[in-house]
């Protein structure tokens, strides 16, 4: 089975790296010296986490794929915060 990752053509294992690809030591330091320069106010990493997650389902990416892309060890929270977006997608499409 190919992963979602793959068919997209996306090979960073991390989405948040240093020009050399390693992995930044303390992202949420980094993302809140970023967000506060562009005066963004009450965001947050996690944030982007729920978004990737609302907008995979909303393309119909698969509850499983998504979980196993957010380390959910069980489906069904997974299942429970997303399932109705891709209800909608499925409607739509």
């Amino acid at each position: 089975m190919q992963t979602w990752q793959h068919t997209q053509g996306i090979k960073a294992i991390h989405v948040f790296t240093k020009n050399t690809g390693e992995r930044f030591g303390d992202i949420d330091r980094a993302f809140n010296t970023a967000t506060k320069k562009a005066g963004i106010e009450d965001f947050h990493i996690h944030d982007l986490r729920h978004t990737c997650a609302s907008w995979l389902a909303q393309r119909g990416v698969s509850m499983v794929e998504i979980a196993h892309l957010l380390g959910h060890s069980d489906i069904k929270l997974t299942h429970k915060r997303y399932v109705h977006l891709q209800i909608i997608y499925r409607r739509l499409h």
